[in-house]
C-alpha cells in the first residue's frame, strides 16, 4: 500500500475555524469553504440545486422556502405559503419549476422565474401528514414523495410513497408499508419505474405504478439495520443508504453507517463507517463516482464509491446536519441544518 501524507488545510471565517484534512490528490478536490447562505429562521432540513446549478433551493423551519443565487450568494426569491415547517424541495428536471413539501400542508409548486405559485398536489389526510422527500421522475411528468403521519400521543403511521400526475394534478398511486418514521425517505431506483423507500429494517423497492414490491434488501451482518435516508446513482445502478446498525441481543451497541447497494442484485457491497450519530441525508455526484453523507454529529463526509474510501470531512459551524447536496457539475457541495445557514464547499 503506498503511504499518503495528510496535510492540513484551515480556513478561517467570521464564525469560527473550518478544517479539512486530505492528501494530495484531494487537494483539487476540495479547497475549502466558498460562501454562506442566511436568511432562514431556524432549521434547514432540505437543499435542492438547479440543474443548471445557477440556483439553490432551501426548505426551513420558517415555513419558507428560499431560492438563491448561487453565483452572487444572493437570496432571489422567499416564497411564503405553507403554515408549517418546509421538510423537502426538488427542481423539475428543466429547471423551471420547484416543488416544496411541509408539514400539514400539500405540495405546493412555484415558478422558478418569477417566484409565483403555480399549483399544489393535494396530500391525503395532511392534517397528520409530513413530506419529507421529494423527486420528480425523470420525464417531469410525475412527482413522487415519502409522507409520514403522526397521530394521537405521538404515534406514528407507516410511511407512505405516494405518486401525483403533473398534468391533472391528481395522485396516480399510494404504496403503503414503509417504515414507522415521522421523516421517511424515498428514491427512484429506476427511470421512473421503481421507487425504493425503508421499511421494516430493510429497504424496499417498490412498482411506482402498481406498488407492488419488487425486491427487499436486508442489512447483512450481525444485528438489525435501518435506513434515513436514501440517495441512488445517476445511472441506476447503485443505492446509497444513511442509517444505523444495532445489536440484535440486546438492541443496543448503536453503528452509524453509509450503506452501497448494487440495485440488479440487491447485494449490500460497501459499508462505510465514521459517523457517529443518526445520517439523514445522502447524495451522489453526478458521475456517481462520490457519495456524501451529512450527520447530526456535524460531519459532511465524502466517500469514493469504488472503493469505500472516506476522501473529505468538512467541519462547518452549522451544527447537526440534516441535508447535502451536489451540483450538476460535480464542483460544489451544499451542506445545511440546525443553524438555519447553508454553506458552500469547493469540491474542485
Amino acid at each position: 500500500m503506498t503511504n499518503r501524507i495528510l496535510f492540513p488545510l484551515i480556513w478561517l471565517s467570521a464564525f469560527g475555524i473550518i478544517a479539512f484534512w486530505g492528501t494530495r490528490a484531494q487537494l483539487t478536490r476540495a479547497q475549502g469553504l466558498i460562501g454562506e447562505l442566511e436568511g432562514h429562521q431556524g432549521w434547514v432540513y432540505a437543499t435542492a440545486i438547479s440543474p443548471d446549478g445557477k440556483l439553490l433551493a432551501s426548505a426551513g423551519g420558517d415555513a419558507t422556502v428560499r431560492i438563491w443565487d448561487v453565483g452572487l450568494r444572493k437570496e432571489k426569491f422567499v416564497l411564503k405559503g405553507h403554515a408549517d415547517k418546509v421538510r423537502a424541495v426538488a427542481f423539475s428536471p428543466n429547471g423551471r419549476v420547484l416543488a416544496s413539501g411541509a408539514l400539514h400542508d400539500n405540495i405546493k409548486l412555484w415558478d422558478v422565474t418569477t417566484g409565483n405559485e403555480r399549483g399544489s398536489l393535494p396530500v391525503p389526510q395532511r392534517e397528520s401528514a409530513s413530506v419529507s422527500s421529494i423527486q420528480f421522475t425523470p420525464d417531469g411528468k410525475r412527482i413522487v414523495a415519502a409522507v409520514g403521519h403522526t397521530i394521537a400521543f405521538g404515534g406514528v403511521l407507516p410511511a407512505e410513497a405516494i405518486t401525483w400526475d403533473l398534468a391533472t394534478g391528481q395522485p396516480l398511486c399510494t404504496i403503503t408499508g414503509g417504515t414507522l418514521s415521522p421523516e421517511p425517505s424515498i428514491a427512484l431506483a429506476t427511470q421512473g419505474g421503481t421507487v425504493a423507500m425503508p421499511t421494516n429494517r430493510a429497504i424496499t423497492l417498490f412498482d411506482l405504478t402498481t406498488g407492488v414490491p419488487r425486491a427487499t434488501l436486508g442489512f447483512e451482518g450481525d444485528g438489525q439495520g435501518s435506513a434515513a435516508s436514501l440517495a441512488v446513482s445517476p445511472d441506476y445502478k447503485l443505492l446509497a443508504s444513511g442509517g444505523q446498525k444495532w445489536s440484535e441481543r440486546n438492541g443496543k451497541d448503536r453503528r452509524y453507517e453509509v450503506s452501497l447497494w448494487e440495485l440488479a442484485t440487491g447485494k449490500q457491497i460497501l459499508t462505510l463507517q465514521g459517523h457517529t450519530q443518526h445520517i439523514p441525508s445522502v447524495a451522489f455526484s453526478p458521475d456517481g463516482s462520490l457519495v456524501a453523507s451529512g450527520s447530526w454529529d456535524g460531519a459532511v463526509k465524502l466517500w469514493q464509491v469504488a472503493t469505500g474510501t472516506e476522501i473529505a470531512t468538512f467541519r462547518g459551524d452549522t451544527g447537526p446536519i440534516l441535508s447535502v447536496a451536489i451540483s450538476f457539475d460535480s464542483k460544489m457541495l451544499a451542506a445545511a441544518g440546525q443553524s438555519g445557514k447553508i454553506q458552500l464547499w469547493n469540491l474542485k
